[in-house]
């Protein structure tokens, strides 16, 4: 029998039973399935002094009631999460690279802050919510859809609120957690400053599972 070639060898591997202690409690998404690769494109964000400020300020807001967890890798999601067979990737790789020629590079502005919670409920998220900027992330999303329809994936939410999430807690909190910004409404100030939240927009990334894939703008 033929050895097996190593660009395959990383599909062949164990069943992998989810440990939701070695992630603060947070359980997969989707089932690990050999062969399956779990997948995202997204908007990359250098943490700065200025989240971290804002963090820590949600955080104090939040406490004692309801322990706010930091997101370790911030970033705006462009598609949702979903699942690609080992041997789409570099096709649906090459698909999302042609359709981003036609895009420029931008600039993105947060100007508030939105609650939210993940279709089963098991956490709620406070994120930081795109101003200027919206019109090329939807332009965006509308090409990653059309990749992803080709392979009958689902799209991104219909009527998709674009926002980086900062931080997290587990169960659904949403209400809990709004009662608790409205009282202190100053907190929005904060965001007033543009310049410490804003990104520029020079390139997307593509994860599928272990891979990391960088998809420049023009």
């Amino acid at each position: 029998m033929l050895p097996l070639p190593e660009a395959l060898k990383c599909v062949e591997t164990e069943h992998v039973e989810d440990d939701p202690t070695l992630h603060d409690g947070r359980s997969r998404s989707f089932p690990h399935k050999r062969g399956n690769w779990t997948s995202l494109i997204y908007i990359p964000y250098k943490e700065t002094i200025s989240v971290d400020h804002l963090f820590d300020q949600l955080y104090d807001i939040c406490s004692p009631g309801i322990r706010l967890i930091k997101v370790k890798e911030p970033h705006v999601s462009l598609t949702k999460t979903f699942v690609l067979l080992y041997h789409w990737i570099k096709e649906f790789h090459l698909s999302i690279k042609e359709k981003l020629k036609v895009l420029d590079s931008y600039e993105i502005c947060f100007d508030g802050i939105e609650v939210y919670c993940n279709e089963d409920q098991s956490r709620t998220f406070l994120g930081l919510t795109v101003g200027m900027g919206k019109t090329e992330i939807a332009s965006s999303v509308q090409l990653f859809d059309e990749c992803l329809k080709e392979y009958r994936l689902e799209p991104f939410y219909e009527e998709g609120s674009f926002h980086m999430s900062i931080a997290w807690c587990h169960g659904n909190k949403k209400t809990e957690v709004k009662e608790k910004l409205l009282i202190k409404k100053s907190i929005i100030d904060i965001l007033s400053d543009k310049s410490a939240f804003s990104i520029s927009v020079n390139a997307y990334v593509f994860k599928t599972g272990f891979k990391e894939f960088i998809l420049n703008l023009q």
